[in-house]
C-alpha cells in the first residue's frame, strides 16, 4: 500500500572561530638569479575566521553568515618568506535566514509473514530430528543455525541477530505516538537510524554522519575491556553512540566517557523526561556510572524504551596454552575525579599470561587487592596511572616488571638507553633515606628520555602547589639516582602533565602573584616542560624522546647566524631584523615566565612562536604586546621523525 509522510529536513549550518594570520598584502619583483626570479614580500596580520561546529535546526533561525575568500599566505623557511600559498578563509558578511525543507516522502507499506521451520521441513519432507549427514548435530539444528545467520546478514551484525533495523513505517509510527518537539524526534531518529547496523566496539568513537570503516575488522586499542587486543568489527560503544548522535542529529557534541558524560548532565525525575535525554546504569558495586543510554519514547503501552548495548562478561584464551577462562576483566567505581578502574579479582590470573611477573607486581604494589579507600591515595593512583597512560601512549616504557630494577650502591649502568619512566613507587624502594627525600613531593616518577631525566608530575586539573623544600630534596635525589644507575649529572628537568593548556596559564598566573618566590617552580628548576595530556601532548612526548630535541628543534626554526646560543640579554631565541623571536614550540614555561618578565615593560617587536592549540593561553599570558606566529606541529614530528609507538597496541 502506498504511503506519504511530511518531513523536516533540518538546516545545516556552522559556528565559526576568529584566527590571526599573516597575509601577504604585496608582491614585488627584486631581480633574477640565475634565471629564477626573486620577490619580496610585504605582510600584514589579519583576523579571518574558520569553521568550527556544524549545528541544525528544525525551525528557522537567524545566524551569522560568512563567505569564503582565498588568501595568499607567506611560506616560510627559518624566519624568511621563500614563497607563497593559497587557503581558504571566511569573512563575515552579515545575517542570513535559514528555513527548514518541508517536504512529502513517499513510501510503500508491506508485510512479511515470518514462517517456522515446520513449513521447510514439511516442503522438503525432513525429519527434524535425524542426523545431518552423520554429524553429531540434526536436521532441525542446522536449519535454526543457518536462519540465524541470514538474519544477521539481512539486519546487521548486532547481538545475536535479534536486534533487527525499524522499518521506515514502524520508525514513523513510533514517533507520531511521542509528545516532544521534532528536534528531539529527530535525534531519536537518528540514534534508531543505527539499530541493527553497528557493532558495539569498546572504545569506538566517530565524526557525525555514515563511517565507511563500520564492521570492517579493526583491533580493539582502549584499555578497560575484555575485548581489548582483540579483532573486532568496528563500530561505536554507549559514549561514542550517544556521542555520535547528538553530533549527527543537533551538531553538538557530547565529548568523553560516559562517566563524564554523566558529570556534564543534571538530574530530572521520571515525570520530565522525554525522548533524546539520557539515561545512565551505575556500576555492579554501585560506585560508579559505566554506561549510557538515549531514552527513545513510550511503547504502545507506555513501557520506557532506550536504545543502548550492554557488554558481559567474555572468555579470554592464551594461544600459548589453549588455557580459557570466563571472566570480567575490570571493575569500576567512585564518580568524576574520584572513579576508579581496576582489574576485576577474578581476572587476576589473566596477568600471568601478560608476564611471569605482572602478576606477583600487581599485588605488592596494591597491598594484594586491598585498597585504600581515603581521598589523598585515589588521587595519588591516578596521577600516576594518567602519567603512565601518557608514557605507553608516546611509546615510553614504564611497566616495572619489565624495566631493570635499580640500585643505590655504585656506578652501574641500568637504565636502558630507550625511552622508559620509572614509577616514584619504585625509586622509594632504594633505601629509606631516598623515601625521607621523596616522602612531600607530588612528582609521580622519573622518565629517562634520551638519557635525560625528568622528574615527572602531573597536576591533572588543579594549579600544582610546589612543595620547596621538598621539590628541592626531590632533585638532588633524582640527580643522585641517575648517577649511579644512567651514569649521568645531567641537571634534571621536569615534566607537568595537565589536563589542558588551561592549567599552563592558571600555573603561570599563579607564580606570578605567589607571596613566597622560593615556592615558584622557576626558583627550583630552570626549565619546566608543560605536555597536556590529550593527543597533542602524546606527541610532543614524542619529540622529547628524540636525542637532542631541543637543539634540533631550534636548528630546524632558525639559521645560525641569527641565533643567540642562550647568549642574548634576555630570554629569546633569534633575532631576525629588529624583531626578537621566542620559540615555546618546547612547552618550556619557565623560559615564558623569564621571557615575559624581560619584554613586558620594554618597547620593542617581540614575536612568539608556538603550536596552534597553544595560542589561546600565550596570547591571554603574554597580551597584546607579542606577535604570536603559529607552526603546525604535525610538520615538526615530519622534521624531527620520533618513533611512533603505542605500547598498548603490542
Amino acid at each position: 500500500m502506498e504511503r506519504e509522510n511530511e518531513v523536516i529536513t533540518p538546516v545545516t549550518y556552522y559556528t565559526y572561530k576568529p584566527v590571526t594570520i599573516p597575509v601577504v598584502t604585496k608582491t614585488i619583483k627584486t631581480g633574477v638569479i640565475n634565471g629564477v626570479p626573486q620577490y619580496r614580500y610585504e605582510t600584514a596580520e589579519a583576523t579571518y575566521y574558520l569553521q568550527d561546529q556544524q549545528l541544525s535546526s528544525d525551525t528557522q533561525i537567524e545566524v551569522d553568515a560568512y563567505a569564503a575568500v582565498t588568501l595568499t599566505l607567506p611560506v616560510y623557511s627559518g624566519s624568511n618568506i621563500t614563497g607563497t600559498r593559497k587557503a581558504t578563509y571566511y569573512q563575515y558578511t552579515g545575517k542570513e535566514t535559514l528555513t527548514p525543507e518541508k517536504k512529502t516522502v513517499k513510501y510503500l507499506e508491506c508485510t512479511i509473514h515470518p514462517f517456522d521451520n515446520t513449513v521447510i521441513s514439511t516442503a522438503f519432507g525432513l525429519d527434524l530430528n535425524a542426523s545431518y549427514n552423520g554429524l553429531e548435530t540434526t536436521y532441525g539444528d542446522v536449519i535454526h543455525s543457518r536462519a540465524l545467520a541470514l538474519k544477521k546478514t539481512l539486519y546487521g551484525t548486532a547481538g545475536n541477530g535479534s536486534t533487527v533495523p525499524l522499518t521506515d513505517v514502524e520508525l514513523i509510527a513510533f514517533l507520531a505516538r511521542q509528545n516532544c518537539s521534532e528536534t528531539r524526534k529527530h535525534i531519536v531518529k537518528t540514534g534508531l537510524s543505527l539499530v541493527g547496523k553497528v557493532p558495539y566496539f569498546w572504545g569506538g568513537k566517530s565524526a557525525a554522519g555514515w563511517n565507511d570503516e563500520w564492521n570492517t575488522p579493526k583491533l580493539v586499542t582502549a584499555a578497560g575491556s575484555t575485548t581489548t587486543g582483540t579483532i573486532r568489527p568496528f563500530g561505536l560503544d554507549c559514549s561514542g553512540f550517544s556521542d555520535w548522535t547528538y553530533k549527527t542529529a543537533v551538531g553538538v557534541s557530547l565529548n568523553g566517557a560516559s562517566w563524564s558524560q554523566w558529570d556534564e548532565s543534571y538530574a530530572i525525575t521520571a515525570e520530565e523526561l522525554l525522548p533524546g535525554d539520557l539515561g545512565f546504569l551505575m556500576d555492579d558495586d554501585g560506585g560508579g556510572w559505566n554506561h549510557v543510554l538515549i531514552f527513545a519514547g513510550y511503547g504502545e503501552n507506555g513501557e520506557r524504551m532506550w536504545v543502548h548495548k550492554l557488554t558481559t562478561p567474555e572468555t579470554f584464551r592464551i594461544p600459548q596454552t589453549e588455557t580459557e577462562m570466563t571472566t570480567r576483566l575490570l571493575t569500576v567505581t567512585g564518580k568524576g575525579n574520584s572513579r576508579s578502574v581496576r582489574f576485576y579479582k577474578g581476572a587476576l590470573p589473566i596477568l600471568d599470561w601478560l608476564h611471569p611477573d605482572a602478576y606477583r607486581y600487581y599485588m605488592d604494589a596494591f597491598w594484594e587487592h586491598k585498597f585504600p579507600g581515603n581521598a589523598a591515595h585515589r588521587d595519588r593512583n591516578h596521577r600516576v596511572a594518567e602519567a603512565a597512560a601518557m608514557c605507553m601512549r608516546s611509546g615510553v616504557e614504564c611497566r616495572p616488571y619489565i624495566l631493570p630494577i635499580l640500585q643505590n650502591r655504585t656506578i652501574t649502568k641500568r637504565i636502558p638507553d630507550a625511552p622508559c619512566f620509572y614509577l616514584a613507587k619504585e625509586l622509594k624502594k632504594l633505601g629509606e633515606a631516598e623515601m625521607n627525600k621523596t616522602m612531600f613531593t607530588r612528582m609521580v616518577g622519573t622518565a629517562y628520555l634520551g638519557q635525560r631525566p625528568y622528574a615527572v608530575y602531573n597536576t591533572r586539573s588543579a594549579v600544582m602547589k610546589w612543595s620547596g623544600k621538598g621539590e628541592f630534596k626531590t632533585l638532588h635525589s633524582v640527580i643522585e639516582i641517575s648517577r649511579l644507575n644512567a651514569g649521568t649529572d645531567a641537571m634534571p628537568a621536569p615534566i607537568l602533565f595537565g589536563q589542558s593548556e588551561s592549567v599552563a596559564l592558571k600555573t603561570l598566573l599563579e607564580s606570578d602573584t605567589t607571596k613566597r618566590p622560593e615556592f615558584r617552580f622557576d626558583a627550583i628548576y630552570r626549565n619546566l616542560y608543560f605536555i597536556p595530556m590529550d593527543e597533542h601532548g602524546i606527541s610532543q612526548l614524542r619529540l622529547m624522546t628524540v636525542p637532542d630535541w631541543k637543539e634540533r628543534l631550534l636548528e630546524l626554526l632558525f639559521d645560525p647566524e641569527v641565533r643567540t646560543y642562550d647568549r642574548g640579554l634576555f630570554e629569546y631565541d633569534a633575532k631576525i631584523g629588529d624583531a626578537y623571536v621566542f620559540s615555546h614550540l618546547d612547552g618550556d614555561l619557565a623560559r615564558l615566565v623569564r621571557f615575559k618578565e624581560a619584554v613586558q615593560n620594554q618597547r620593542g617587536n617581540y614575536e612568539v612562536l608556538c603550536y596552534p592549540y597553544q595560542m589561546t593561553f600565550i596570547r591571554e599570558y603574554l597580551g597584546n604586546h607579542v606577535t604570536i606566529k603559529t607552526i603546525g606541529l604535525d610538520a615538526v614530528e615530519a622534521e624531527l621523525d620520533p618513533e611512533r609507538r603505542d605500547l598498548f597496541e603490542r
